[in-house]
């Protein structure tokens, strides 16, 4: 229950330093290169996210994607939850989740993500016909790997921190 309320406080303070960043959309709206800043987007427990994460993190679903039209783009964006705001929300949550499971030694071992991993790909015909879906949104086989093991910690925490009741 603290992970939550803590994850909501920083959602809630995030929502005004999030400002500071609003500037990647327009950006993301041109077909020049985009240019990174240096600046400090949020803090979190002492911990920057950087303008720059931000901005690589929602450039590289265009870069991987076919979005040539600005205007398909920035409709992409939206809809998937992809403003700076939001991926200052998610990456701040993300930082407090590994710090939580940092805190109560949570640990997944590779043979649970290599399994998860291969039911995935055995529901979507195979390892290859997977990637080849995933690749056009960003993930390298390492990447989706990691964020198997990241749902898995979190999965952990859940059960650890707030275990349903039977």
């Amino acid at each position: 229950k603290i992970i939550l309320v803590a994850i909501g406080v920083a959602a809630m303070l995030l929502s005004v330093t999030a400002m500071a960043c609003s500037g990647i959309l327009s950006q993301a709206k041109s077909t020049e290169e985009y240019h990174l800043t240096g600046g400090v987007a949020a803090t979190i427990d002492g911990t920057n996210i950087t303008e720059d994460t931000v901005t690589k993190q929602i450039m590289s679903t265009r870069t991987s994607g076919s979005y040539d039209d600005d205007a398909a783009w920035a409709s992409y964006l939206k809809g998937q939850g992809k403003t700076p705001e939001e991926t200052i929300r998610s990456l701040a949550g993300n930082y407090l989740l590994s710090k939580a499971v940092k805190e109560y030694n949570i640990t997944v071992s590779d043979d649970d993500v290599n399994e998860s991993f291969e039911n995935a790909a055995s529901s979507y015909g195979g390892t290859e016909a997977m990637m080849s879906l995933l690749s056009q949104m960003g993930y390298t086989e390492d990447s989706y790997k990691e964020q198997i093991k990241s749902s898995l910690e979190q999965q952990k925490l859940k059960e650890e921190v707030a275990p349903e009741k039977e």
